[in-house]
């Protein structure tokens, strides 16, 4: 679901005001709402991205990774996450596989968030 709504009213009003028409309007909208459901997923990437930049180019650590990994087979992660540093070298996230998607970007953040 899409955080805007458009309907024939607010296509017609931008159609009008970008001399546009309205179907092509409608087809951008559908192209934003699948867009969006990827962007979703990808602030959390970015963050990390930006991260990963920051400590490799004021830690002096050009090799730096950040990484996120499912683990099924620690039963002492369920429902939640745990992470490892090693300094200059690394930072691993683990989280539990079953959770779903929404709930794991949680965790990740929630990770990374202490550690950084």
């Amino acid at each position: 679901m899409s955080l805007y709504a458009m309907d024939n009213q607010k296509a017609k009003y931008i159609a009008e005001t970008f001399n546009l028409n309205e179907e092509s309007v409608m087809k951008l909208f559908q192209r934003y709402e699948e867009l969006s459901v990827m962007n979703k997923k990808q602030y959390l990437a970015h963050i990390m991205r930006s991260l990963k930049q920051y400590i490799r180019d004021h830690c002096k650590a050009p090799f730096f990774r950040i990484t996120c990994r499912e683990s099924s087979s620690n039963p002492e992660l369920k429902g939640t996450g745990c992470a490892s540093y090693k300094k200059g070298q690394s930072f691993t996230v683990l989280y539990d596989s079953q959770l779903e998607p929404k709930q794991a970007r949680i965790v990740i953040a929630h990770e990374l968030g202490i550690c950084f």
